[in-house]
């Protein structure tokens, strides 16, 4: 189970990937996720960590994150040294070291449903040696005239949509930083998230850095819905006062 403290959670846009394959008898044996890298005890000299996993006995699918619970669907999270980096729905990621100490650091890797609760007894732990041949250099607090703020430009109140919906969004007086997931916390950097209709952990549909973001509608029922989008510091927990709604007509 995540060991940060709690906090909403986080999806990238990359889980729309295609989804970890899994054989078609899986789903009768219990979840299983197997890292194949990074081996233990490996020395990363650069400063990203690429990870793979194996998954049977459970079907990824990432585009149904924040959605409804289905049983043997969902996604995986990965934590870094017990904090959220984020969830996927690909084998393989690569995880920035950006703000990490040189010296020894743990991966750990567990199986989540779509409400983002963990699978009990899915988790795997991997640890490894992060020696740089050249270190990033730390980002600083940043500090602004005014207080932190997230506006969706797009879509428009009302419109009428279908498969996928582009949100995009204007920041103020905050810097977004896709390197710093789950890293401690620095004042002024952070992403964003969105849920589906409210702003709870089991809603959380992505996150991003980036100001636009393509969000899956699969598995929302027809009808009116909200897309909420909210600032999160680097270890997810959402900026006071930031947030935006706009309502959507699924057909």
């Amino acid at each position: 189970m995540l060991r940060s403290r709690a906090t909403v959670l986080a999806i990238t846009a990359a889980v729309t990937a295609p989804a970890v394959a899994v054989a078609a008898s899986s789903q009768l044996s219990a979840p299983q996720l197997s890292v194949l890298a990074p081996r233990t005890g490996a020395v990363v000299k650069g400063n990203t960590v690429p990870t793979r996993v194996a998954i049977s006995g459970w079907r990824v699918d990432g585009m149904l994150a924040g959605k409804a619970p289905v049983p043997g669907v969902g996604h995986y999270h990965i934590h870094i040294d017990g904090r959220l980096v984020n969830a996927y729905g690909a084998p393989r990621a690569a995880l920035s070291l950006q703000n990490v100490a040189p010296g020894k650091h743990e991966l750990g890797f567990v199986l989540a449903r779509n409400d983002h609760s963990e699978v009990a007894g899915s988790n795997t732990t991997v640890g490894f040696r992060y020696k740089p041949s050249s270190a990033l250099p730390t980002v600083k607090p940043a500090t602004f005239p005014g207080a932190p703020s997230i506006r969706i430009v797009s879509p428009r109140n009302g419109v009428v949509v279908n498969g996928t919906v582009t949100l995009k969004v204007a920041v103020g007086a905050f810097n977004l930083s896709r390197a710093l997931f789950g890293k401690p916390s620095v004042s002024g950097y952070g992403h964003w998230h969105v849920f589906l209709d409210e702003p709870s952990m089991a809603t959380m549909m992505a996150m991003t850095a980036d100001k636009t973001l393509d969000v899956s509608l699969k598995g929302v029922s027809r009808g009116k819905h909200k897309l909420i989008a909210v600032l999160a510091d680097n270890l997810h927990a959402p900026v006071p006062g930031t947030m935006s709604v706009v309502t959507i007509d699924v057909r």
